[in-house]
């Protein structure tokens, strides 16, 4: 439990907390996921307001702030499709059944043997960090961004020539006003694909360059890389759930009751207590922590549990009643045999 309040446990599904003045509260966990407001200069910026047209000097000469929401750490796992197999150019099957009515087979090309099935290939693994969600189709595979035509269309100067020509040879039918909105159209429509052609490299280049920038592993090391922060994550969750139950150790010790935590007491209350264990830590390490509010992770106690017996830290009695928790200094012995064994079996 957190330091100054002590959990209460029973067999009820309410969780409910004793302060140090003796009085308890039933306490709900903060969210699981906290939810952060994209703000991007649409919000800022505002033409069509009255509002945001007054504000608009304003927001030149002031700070703003931009929120733009980012997974930390993003995994793709794909298989990519076979290749598709040649095809054979034949007679359709109807040909080979009517010459053989007709007894004519000899004379057809033989029957060439189905392709082989291609073979399956092999998974493909990315591991991207910082990918903000505005740009999170770009990291999928076979996602093919495209840039839309009109935003290389820019009315500039010869676009106003070129219109205005058209409408002045449509009025005064001259000779010499249809020769130069030819020429004029023409060099727009020159001028207006090498502008898109340009375009389109340079967003291809970004593209591919904030690919680059946000890959850390591929493949066989990204495939390492998540098999090392699981096993990190399983470690930090059963070093979660020890901590706190040596804290109900010592609790019950203090208090002088010879109460024992049982198997579904831990269950049902562990992923709390394991959520006060982790804030507290949090709080006393990081001091932006305490700036916003808490997030309430969604522990698997069971398996830490599981984890815990393995590793005998923990010792349940027939009755599923917890009968021992090993401290600090017994949790490390008991650790390094588990590593002696451990090597030994594989010698």
């Amino acid at each position: 439990a957190a330091s100054g309040s002590n959990a209460r446990l029973d067999d009820n599904d309410t969780k409910e907390y004793m302060d140090e003045d003796g009085t308890v509260t039933t306490a709900n966990p903060p969210p699981s996921i906290r939810l952060l407001k994209r703000v991007s200069i649409s919000d800022l910026v505002d033409f069509f307001s009255k509002e945001g047209r007054q504000k608009l000097i304003k927001s030149f000469t002031s700070t703003s702030n931009l929120v733009e929401p980012a997974f930390e750490e993003v995994v793709v796992i794909w298989r990519p499709l076979p290749p598709k197999p040649p095809q054979k150019l034949q007679l359709p099957d109807s040909a080979y059944k009517l010459a053989k009515t007709q007894t004519l087979e000899s004379r057809l090309p033989p029957k060439q043997p189905p392709s082989p099935k291609p073979k399956t290939p092999p998974l493909e693994i990315r591991a991207f960090s910082q990918v903000p969600m505005a740009n999170l189709l770009a990291i999928l595979p076979k996602t093919k961004l495209l840039f839309r035509p009109t935003d290389a269309i820019l009315f500039d100067l010869v676009n106003v020539v070129s219109l205005s020509v058209i409408l002045a040879s449509q009025k005064t039918d001259s000779a010499y006003l249809d020769i130069l909105a030819l020429g004029s159209i023409s060099l727009w429509i020159v001028r207006t694909f090498v502008k898109y052609s340009n375009k389109q490299a340079r967003y291809d280049l970004l593209v591919n360059k904030f690919l680059t920038l946000r890959m850390e592993h591929r493949n066989q090391g990204a495939l390492e890389y998540v098999s090392n922060e699981a096993a990190e994550q399983r470690a930090m969750r059963a070093s979660l759930l020890h901590e706190w139950l040596i804290r109900q150790q010592v609790q019950q010790t203090h208090s002088g009751y010879d109460l024992h935590l049982t198997k579904c007491q831990i269950l049902r209350h562990g992923c709390t207590g394991v959520n006060q264990v982790l804030q507290q830590a949090r709080s006393t390490t990081d001091t932006q922590a305490q700036e916003y509010e808490p997030v309430y992770a969604d522990v698997d106690i069971g398996t830490a549990l599981d984890d815990l017996v393995d590793l005998h830290l923990i010792r349940f009695d027939e009755e599923e009643s917890l009968v021992e928790v090993k401290d600090y200094n017994m949790a490390e012995v008991a650790l390094q045999l588990t590593w002696v064994n451990l090597f030994q079996k594989e010698t």
